[in-house]
């Protein structure tokens, strides 16, 4: 399985989680530290999927696919991952704090999550896909005219 692959079957896993949460904040709003442990599960899936894109995308570093992955428009996951342990902290802790409390951030982080993943998948993903059949290509070609 290519390294993208492995990145798009993680945003897969992401995006259920993420309408289960919803589900969640739907269906059970009086249930704070359900929603919260959700938010630390997710948070704990998404930095996985960081050290994963991270160790996929290295390779490609110095060519295009760096210029794109460091796009200011494309946000990283990074606050993303804050923000999910915050609501965690909040909703666990015993406060007060309801889950309509925070569900706007995170109908709002939910948005901004999948917008990533979308530019990744559309932006970054198929260029990756394309300098590694490339690479692949010269490889193939460099054992051609040794053997040849």
């Amino acid at each position: 399985m290519g390294a993208t692959a492995i990145l798009r079957r993680d945003h897969q896993i992401l995006r259920a989680e993420l309408r289960l949460l919803e589900a969640m904040m739907q269906v059970a709003p009086e249930a704070s530290s359900a929603v919260g442990e959700m938010c630390g599960s997710l948070a704990e899936m998404l930095d996985e999927h960081v050290r994963r894109e991270t160790s996929a995308l290295k390779p490609y570093a110095r060519t295009r696919a760096n210029t794109l992955t460091r796009d200011p428009a494309a946000r990283g996951h990074a606050d993303q991952r804050v923000m999910l342990r915050d609501v965690e902290a909040l909703l666990c802790s015993g406060s007060n704090v309801s889950v309509s409390g925070v569900a706007p951030s995170l109908a709002h982080l939910s948005q901004e999550l999948q917008e990533q993943m979308v530019y990744e998948e559309q932006t970054v993903f198929p260029l990756v896909d394309q300098i590694a059949g490339d690479v692949r290509d010269a490889e193939a070609e460099r054992t051609m005219v040794v053997l040849g």
